[in-house]
């Protein structure tokens, strides 16, 4: 007899929780798509009148005029400060000069050479520019590291510092 009921029973209360569900979603359905549209939607644009819009126009008139003044003060001031900085900066290079004799000068050896040249087709890099680097995977790799060898590089960069300066990063092995 139980059985009976529970087999009864089980399906029709599924059935009522399937409809009640559908009810529902229905019901939300029909709350969202419809809205109440208020019979003003847009506020109105306040009209000025001639009097208001030509004191406007003066206003504004006196703020640039204001404001090209400030501009003019401000650009007076930093060519000054950058004609200091420059004298100074001078200075400075002169004294480095004397101090360092040009053949031990690091920048003047590095300067003459590019920081970084493409690779040729079978996917070497020059001995000046040992390091490889791929663009699509923005990683570089160094000369004895696991896959250097098996590396076709798009670039190829004389120091570290290029690389990592143009967005890559060392590759791991």
């Amino acid at each position: 007899m139980l059985r009976r009921m529970l087999r009864i029973l089980v399906p029709a209360g599924l059935v009522l929780g399937l409809v009640m569900l559908v009810k529902r979603t229905m019901s939300l359905r029909e709350e969202l798509t419809s809205e109440t549209i208020s019979p003003d939607p847009w506020t109105p644009i306040p009209v000025a009148t001639e009097a208001e819009a030509a004191t406007e126009a003066d206003a504004a008139t006196e703020a640039e005029v204001a404001t090209e003044a400030e501009t003019a003060a401000e650009a007076e001031v930093a060519t000054e400060a950058e004609t200091a900085a420059e004298a100074e900066a001078a200075t400075e290079a002169e004294a480095a000069t004397e101090a360092e004799s040009p053949a031990t000068t690091p920048v003047e050896a590095t300067a003459n050479v590019e920081a970084w040249v493409a690779a040729d087709e079978v996917g070497s890099c020059p001995a000046m520019h040992p390091i490889k680097a791929k663009a699509t995977s923005h990683l570089y790799h160094l000369p004895g590291m696991v896959f250097y060898d098996r590396t076709k590089p798009d670039r190829c960069y004389a120091d570290e510092a290029a690389a990592v300066a143009d967005g890559f990063t060392k590759a791991k092995r």
